[in-house]
């Protein structure tokens, strides 16, 4: 149960990433300082016909729309940019491409700036948002720079400006992730950096901009500087939990591999994968 009231639910919406939250925290809050308050009441006063509304809201098993979003924004007390990031942070939960996260994940960072949300997790969030942040914070340990953006960012396949190189390492620099030893040379502070702060479809874009990477190098690597292998199988569940389970086995080998390895000359991409492309087993299936 919240410990804010209503006002400081309010004043404090730049820090959700979930708007149904958001809803729940602020009538959680007012049933605190008004019991005759109702979710039925609250409905009734922002128009909706439906008594039930803001349950179904609140359970997932309904979407808002553009105007019902200014309804709860209107019966809440929201305006200007409180009531402009409450629209968004809805159309980002509710959108279904990672194109159309990321477009409203970065129109709520506009807002303002960059909102107290952001601002809180900027540090692990920029990371996943370029493909080449993870790339460069691998090289910049690799051999001393100098401050050379040029040929740092001729380094990369494909390769990026100087100053996307310039930019990149000031924030790995500025965040933590990279560190100066005495003589100016960089080095990891944390061998490998974790994604569990992270919202998914940061990471799932990321993933994406990973595997886009891979269809590149399909034109761009010789089949010498890589490895691929492909396969269409036909499994039980069965034997995809034991592939998966070997699959995992083998990457927890690779990252041991790699942890000890003390020389590295190239940064590589290692991606597994198992997925579906079928769907033999879905409940709508008609015979």
């Amino acid at each position: 149960m919240t410990e804010k009231n209503a006002k400081q639910v309010m004043e404090t919406i730049f820090e959700y990433e979930d708007y149904r939250i958001f809803l729940n925290d602020y009538f959680v809050a007012k049933k605190q300082e008004l019991p005759s308050f109702s979710q039925r009441y609250f409905a009734k006063k922002a128009g909706f016909n439906a008594h039930n509304f803001c349950t179904l809201v609140l359970q997932g098993k309904r979407n808002l729309s553009i105007d019902s979003i200014n309804k709860i924004a209107r019966a809440i007390g929201l305006r200007g940019k409180p009531a402009i990031y409450f629209e968004n942070l809805v159309f980002l939960n509710q959108a279904i491409t990672i194109t159309d996260k990321d477009f409203y994940f970065q129109r709520l960072k506009q807002i303002g700036k960059k909102t107290q949300f952001y601002q809180l997790n900027k540090d692990q969030f920029f990371f996943y948002e370029k493909w080449y942040y993870p790339v460069i914070r691998e090289l910049l340990t690799m051999r001393d720079w100098r401050d050379d953006y040029v040929s740092l960012a001729k380094s990369l396949r494909p390769q990026i400006t100087s100053q996307e190189a310039r930019e990149a390492v000031e924030l790995l620099e500025s965040s933590g992730m990279v560190g100066r030893d005495k003589n100016g040379r960089f080095n990891l502070t944390d061998k490998f950096v974790t994604s569990a702060t992270v919202p998914d479809f940061i990471k799932k874009k990321a993933r994406r901009d990973v595997l886009l990477r891979g269809i590149e190098t399909i034109d761009t690597v010789q089949p010498h500087e890589k490895y691929a292998a492909y396969a269409t199988v036909s499994m039980s569940k069965k034997v995809y939990e034991v592939a998966r389970s070997i699959m995992d086995d083998a990457r927890q080998k690779v990252h041991a591999l790699v942890d000890d390895d003390g020389g590295a000359d190239e940064v590589y991409e290692v991606v597994f994968q198992v997925f579906p492309v079928s769907n033999l087993n879905h409940k709508d299936k008609k015979v």
